[in-house]
């Protein structure tokens, strides 16, 4: 049983580094297939998911409730199947209890219902230099063309984020 449970990890490690891209697999600019947005109140916690459709180099969160307090998180690879067609995104972040206290891939300063609070999920070429796709979510999503314009992202997240 050990040898099988190795093997399926081999099978879905994390996305590679752009030097360690086998030669026969030929790197793609990835696209969102799926996302998941959920806050969980009684553990004071964000979590993302991110499907994407090839190997990615990450991918970064941006929210904001007015455009002026901003916070930027990345969101690391999990796994992906050795052939370079998708990539499994994942992070969790705990809600700050002051926004002094929030942190850039810990904490938060977003309680799970806070108002007009808009985000933008942006997958990262392999090499981590590019945007290959995005996504927007929460209260009018669009407000970040006036708030950022290299954060805006047309395509928005079709469930509402989701608060347990």
């Amino acid at each position: 049983m050990r040898p099988f449970f190795l093997s399926a990890l081999a099978a879905c490690a994390p996305s590679p580094l752009p030097g360690d891209v086998p030669p026969e697999v030929a790197p793609e600019d990835a696209t969102l297939v799926e996302a998941s947005v959920r806050c969980d109140p009684q553990a004071a916690r964000w979590s993302f998911q991110l499907e994407a459709d090839a190997w990615t180099g990450g991918a970064r969160l941006w929210w904001s409730a007015d455009g002026a307090y901003r916070e930027r998180h990345g969101i690391p690879s999990v796994g992906a199947p050795r052939d370079g067609t998708g990539d499994t995104l994942r992070s969790s972040l705990d809600i700050a209890v002051s926004w002094t206290e929030a942190a850039s891939g810990a904490r938060t300063a977003f309680p799970c219902r806070t108002p007009d609070l808009a985000g933008v999920l942006q997958l990262l070429s392999l090499d981590g230099e590019r945007v290959t796709d995005c996504l927007g979510f929460g209260e009018a999503p669009g407000r970040w063309a006036d708030w950022d314009q290299e954060v805006a992202c047309e395509r928005v997240l079709e469930s509402e984020t989701q608060n347990d």
